[in-house]
């Protein structure tokens, strides 16, 4: 693919993977990552 196309889908909001919500499973296992008050985690694709 060209970088064209996916530039064109991103400013046209057509991605289909930015999701309001995060992931189900993702909220539900989320203490197993033991992160610090504060932190966050970069989870591509996951909402």
């Amino acid at each position: 693919m060209e970088a064209d196309f996916w530039h064109g889908k991103w400013s046209r909001g057509e991605t289909g993977f930015h999701k309001e919500e995060a992931h189900p499973l993702l909220v539900a296992h989320v203490d197993a990552l033991k992160l610090s008050a504060g932190r966050g985690c970069l989870c591509p694709c996951a909402g």
